[in-house]
């Protein structure tokens, strides 16, 4: 079965860009009768090879237009271009795989769609430029001609029933997983130093978007609260992804927290650089408002770091009784979690040997098995 992919969608730090890229490992990894075919700009067209590089070789064919080529006044135009050539295209397979559901799906042929949230359908949500009302568009045409809707937590099923009531015959639960990159290994100081990080004072670690869902100011004014001594020992340190707009903006907006947490901020590390951080952090914090899955708490999990998360949206799901839950809109029970494990070693401890267990159900072999039984479910209908 030949599947075909918008491989813009698998480059990147992403959520949904880690999402893409490790399912299609790992369907190249376990599921031999999938073929899939990724869609990729000539420019990028090396990058996306690379990526599968130790599995099957995916063909990837460079037909998609630069989106930038017309500049950004016409990036519309640009948009309209990519999204006819993926709609040709997938006249020429059995299936498409739509990774991200954004832009109208109505010339596709038959196809499966991954919905991660429907954050852009609340408006107490900020999302900056079109994203909104494109997605806002799109969403409904997704839900009525998609073959099958595949979703990583119960959570984001009951919000796609709370809207979309008659779809429930086509949604399949597939859990994501941490990339088998994240692991227990030994500390290499050295790379820790490279990154400002002593590993004799084991960080409090943030990983995640510039993003107010990240809720990233109430990490910064929690950590400040702390005493001084969990301060000392225990440092904070801020991995951001995202626009470099975005960042600016938030340097700017939040420069008195960030200097009175004297936070280290780092960008664009690599994933071995994160796995060295996050085997020598002391905890991840992580009290998102809302997340469709959180693969940081997967990833953290998976390197024996011990983590705090939110106690709603998708959080409690995925980490289950392998994290300390606090209430995210509250700066005080972010702080409450983070000095609880700033100063209870025994809790630590037994918080990383639980975290290890719970990663290990999750796995991104089990994930592509599931997902291709649902391909093979999608063609038959």
């Amino acid at each position: 079965m030949h599947v075909l992919y918008d491989a813009s969608t698998v480059l990147g730090h992403s959520g949904i860009e880690r999402y893409s890229r490790e399912l299609i490992a790992g369907l190249l990894r376990r599921c031999p009768d999938i073929d899939p075919v990724l869609l990729s700009t000539f420019r990028r067209r090396d990058d996306v090879q690379a990526l599968f590089i130790g599995t099957r070789t995916p063909e990837v064919i460079p037909a998609l237009p630069n989106m930038l080529m017309l500049g950004a006044q016409l990036q519309w135009v640009t948009r309209l271009m990519k999204r006819r050539t993926i709609a040709r295209y997938s006249k020429r397979y059995d299936l498409t795989h739509v990774l991200s559901p954004v832009e109208d799906p109505r010339a596709l042929s038959r196809f499966v769609v991954s919905v991660h949230d429907l954050f852009p359908l609340d408006a107490s949500l900020e999302y900056g430029g079109s994203f909104r009302s494109v997605f806002s568009r799109s969403i409904g045409q997704y839900m009525s001609h998609a073959r099958l809707i595949l979703v990583q937590s119960d959570y984001v099923a009951n919000s796609i029933l709370e809207r979309f009531p008659t779809v429930a015959s086509r949604i399949r639960l597939i859990p994501s997983a941490a990339s088998p990159r994240f692991r227990v290994e030994d500390v290499d100081a050295t790379m820790l130093a490279e990154l400002g990080v002593n590993m004799q004072r084991r960080p409090f670690v943030f990983v995640g978007r510039v993003d107010a869902r990240k809720n990233i100011p109430s990490i910064l004014r929690a950590f400040c609260a702390l005493p001084q001594h969990v301060r000392q020992e225990h440092p904070l340190v801020l991995v951001l992804s995202g626009t470099t707009e975005d960042i600016e903006a938030f340097r700017r907006t939040y420069d008195t927290d960030i200097r009175r947490a004297d936070a280290t901020i780092l960008l664009a590390i690599s994933t071995a650089a994160l796995v060295q951080l996050l085997n020598a952090a002391h905890a991840m914090v992580f009290p998102s408002i809302a997340e469709g899955f959180g693969l940081p708490v997967l990833e953290a999990m998976q390197c024996g770091c011990p983590v705090i998360t939110s106690d709603r949206s998708s959080m409690p799901e995925v980490a289950g009784d392998a994290a300390l839950l606090a209430d995210p809109t509250s700066v005080d029970a972010i702080a409450a979690a983070m000095q609880t494990l700033g100063t209870d070693n025994m809790l630590r401890e037994q918080l990383a040997t639980s975290g290890l267990r719970r990663a290990q159900e999750f796995t991104w072999d089990r994930s592509a098995e599931l997902t291709a039984i649902a391909y093979r479910e999608a063609c038959e209908g």
